[in-house]
């Protein structure tokens, strides 16, 4: 019964109350015997207690506090943040949720699917040009054979008007070495390619580039009918979320479901703040979500592929024209959108140095990414400059690449060390 529920839900809050105080408690403990906590990192994990982050100071210290000393330390204590969503709003963030997800894996699907057609076309382009650079050496190859034939052919023919000129002896060794060159040049003749098979792969080259040409055509009006399809889809999720907001009392603040769309980089985030009152609209794209994050943040919690990264920094530009605040730090981490966007940075490259490109293609990617990075460091830069969590993110990602550095110096050093050895076994 809805009574029995109320009954629960406030047992549930006194057995958090009282968790957090015994957690405060054994913090105090912890204190008095020359424990401290490390402020940086107290809320990282918003559900855990405060004295799960401490360092010990006993053994240069060994005088323990009393109860009293330890209850005037001030706690370094997570942020309180707003709760998770329930009733209709759970229900909000639920079909905005789905929604964003289906949304998101088919525009995915479109990136993955045109950079195998680039990748088609590329083998296509590849293979085109070594078959010209054959043809080029083939017809330099006849050419070849044919002044070869033509001075073998006055070779023999002077042979023979020296024939009875010449000693047998003498005859019998040119003989042989005219014989001998003959064969060379059948042999010759015999590993040519024949003309006729290079035709045969230039048409099948043709055909290739022919059928992905209309397979590509067919996908692009195949991806203008799905998009004339989203805008009817988009509508019924409109009207769906209205009837929530309007009938049932859902909340677009109280349900996060900005900080959901803004995570995906969807324009579901406009039409959802329109249903916010528009004096309410600044603070509703600066709310804190459960996690402490902003939809400006959610934004930035990631990084997309490479062929997204436009629509990363064009979204985020969106936001700023919205009156998202860059400023607006995460209470339990300290992090602006800046040191998230650098900490999503550091987690994508701690992922591609596992499961990276081939050498020559990370090479091109990492210096595109670069220019990525520079213009999204700009563009978050907070207006009183980065936080002290912002600095830590930017020095963890740093350090990384110092640390890459130092492992391609060491890769190198060990390749001239094998040489060196190869060397001096020879």
């Amino acid at each position: 019964t809805d009574d029995d529920n109320s009954v629960a839900s406030d047992d549930k809050k006194g057995l958090d109350i009282r968790w957090k105080e015994c957690a405060k408690l054994d913090t105090r403990t912890f204190l008095r015997v020359g424990y401290r906590q490390i402020p940086e990192v107290v809320g990282a994990e918003k559900d855990k207690p405060c004295w799960l982050f401490a360092l010990p100071d006993f053994l240069d210290n060994p005088t323990v506090l009393s109860h009293e000393e330890a209850l005037a330390i001030p706690l370094h204590e997570s942020p309180e943040l707003p709760p998770k969503p329930v009733g209709t709003d759970a229900d909000l963030l639920d079909i905005i949720m789905k929604a964003s997800n289906t949304r998101r894996r088919e525009l995915h699907a479109w990136v993955v699917r045109d950079r195998e057609l680039r990748v088609a076309y590329q083998a296509i382009d590849e293979s085109e040009a070594n078959l010209a650079r054959t043809i080029d050496e083939r017809q330099r190859n006849q050419e070849e054979i044919q002044t070869n034939q033509e001075s073998l052919a006055q070779s023999r023919q002077l042979l023979e008007e020296n024939r009875s000129h010449l000693p047998e002896e003498m005859m019998a060794a040119m003989d042989a070495n005219v014989n001998q060159i003959e064969q060379l040049v059948e042999e010759a003749i015999r590993q040519q390619m024949n003309m006729s098979d290079i035709g045969e792969a230039q048409s099948k080259l043709r055909g290739y580039r022919t059928t992905l040409d209309e397979s590509s055509a067919k996908m692009r009006e195949l991806d203008a009918d799905r998009r004339g399809e989203w805008q009817g889809e988009t509508q019924q999720l409109q009207s769906n979320v209205a009837a929530l907001v309007n009938e049932k009392g859902a909340s677009i603040r109280k349900s996060f479901v900005l900080h959901c769309s803004s995570r995906l980089l969807l324009d579901f985030t406009e039409f959802l703040l329109e249903m916010v009152p528009p004096s309410e609209r600044i603070d509703a794209i600066n709310d804190l979500d459960m996690n402490g994050s902003t939809p400006l943040h959610c934004a930035v919690l990631g990084l997309p592929e490479l062929e997204q990264a436009a629509e990363q920094y064009n979204f985020v530009q969106r936001l700023f024209e919205l009156g998202a605040d860059k400023n607006i730090m995460d209470p339990a981490t300290g992090k602006t959108a800046l040191g998230q966007y650098r900490c999503a940075v550091s987690s994508s490259e701690d992922y591609s140095s596992v499961f990276g490109h081939a050498r020559g293609d990370i090479e091109e990617r990492e210096q595109a990414w670069r220019l990525v990075h520079e213009r999204m460091e700009e563009a978050l830069m907070p207006a009183r400059g980065e936080s002290e969590a912002d600095r830590d993110a930017k020095r963890t990602a740093d350090g990384q690449h110092s640390s890459d550095d130092e492992e391609d110096i060491d890769e190198e050093e060990d390749m001239d060390e094998e040489e060196n050895m190869d060397v001096e076994e020879e």
